[in-house]
């Protein structure tokens, strides 16, 4: 991490009285030492100069969930009770997390300044995800808090939906699969359940004519 950003991230906590406040980062790739590394680009981003509720920060979840960005007021992760999902092999634990820490809070801030250094080892998404069952079983796990806890809405299911997609793709990408046929029906159950007319709403009109890969074929 870059030496100011506890500082930083501490600083505004303690100004605004946030519950949650997240930074970008710089993602390194370790297996291509040519691929510069910068911040990463978020073509769409919640207001830095506002304290934020889930709804006008909802597009956070469209991004890498990048828990280690943020800082969290202590006593509010106690009073929720919000710990990460206990699961074989750690996988995407931070997933749920990010889902329960965003919705739960009542003041959240960000910013697109990067201070944390994230080392990529693998040469594409799929290629580090080992067991391709991870992603919908925190999926699950994600939208069964959301209907219990009151966030099954948009914007909230709509720019979730779009980082699905995206975990759909890294799935897709996996060069061996153990039960081809169970991973065909959980990407078909799991792209019938997309919010698709939600999800086309949050592109202007333009935006939409250059980006129709992203709409599943249901």
């Amino acid at each position: 991490i870059e030496a100011e950003m506890y500082e930083v991230l501490y600083g505004r906590a303690i100004r605004d009285c946030l519950d949650v406040v997240k930074s970008n980062f710089i993602p390194h790739n370790v297996a291509n030492r040519f691929l510069r590394s910068l911040p990463n680009k978020w073509s769409e981003a919640p207001p830095e100069d506002k304290v934020l509720t889930v709804d006008e920060a909802a597009v956070l979840f469209y991004y890498h969930p990048s828990v280690w960005t943020c800082i969290y007021k202590r006593n509010f992760i106690e009073f929720h009770k919000i710990r990460m999902v206990e699961s074989e092999g750690a996988g995407w634990q931070d997933n749920p997390f990010q889902i329960q820490t965003l919705c739960s809070a009542n003041r959240i801030g960000f910013t697109r300044q990067a201070f944390y250094n994230y080392r990529v080892f693998a040469k594409s998404p799929s290629e580090a995800l080992k067991n391709w069952r991870i992603p919908f079983e925190r999926t699950k796990e994600i939208h069964t808090w959301l209907k219990v806890n009151g966030f099954d809405r948009a914007p909230i299911k709509s720019w979730l939906g779009l980082r699905e997609l995206v975990y759909l793709q890294i799935v897709a990408g996996i060069k061996e699969i153990d039960d081809m046929q169970a991973c065909v029906n959980a990407i078909k159950s799991t792209a019938q359940a997309l919010p698709i007319n939600e999800m086309l709403e949050l592109f202007p009109e333009k935006k939409r004519k250059s980006t129709p890969a992203f709409v599943p074929n249901r």
